[in-house]
């Protein structure tokens, strides 16, 4: 096993047992009624934490998910928005 870390988005070696794991079969979280429990509570706890009303989501995905969520809470329908492109990653 290759002991070096590697500070790049991927691909890296990934360990036996994590591989292990990540084999195990598992329930479809949107159906799965504990894992849905367990979502609105974070939720609630997230809420709280921000001191807000309004709803809250985990986004689980790139970073981009996270800025393009940002930027189409902070737009209205026929905004005008200035799109600055920086190279390949955006």
């Amino acid at each position: 096993m290759n002991n070096k870390f590697i500070y790049t988005p991927g691909p890296t070696i990934v360990r036996e047992n994590v591989r292990f794991e990540l084999a195990k079969n598992t329930t479809n979280p949107d159906i799965d009624i504990k894992f849905y429990d367990f979502y609105k509570n974070t939720c609630k706890k997230i809420s709280s934490i921000l001191n807000t009303q309004n709803d809250i989501y985990i986004l689980s995905g790139e970073g981009i998910l996270g800025l393009e969520a940002a930027c189409a809470s902070l737009t209205q329908p026929n905004d005008k928005v200035l799109v600055i492109d920086n190279g390949i990653f955006g």
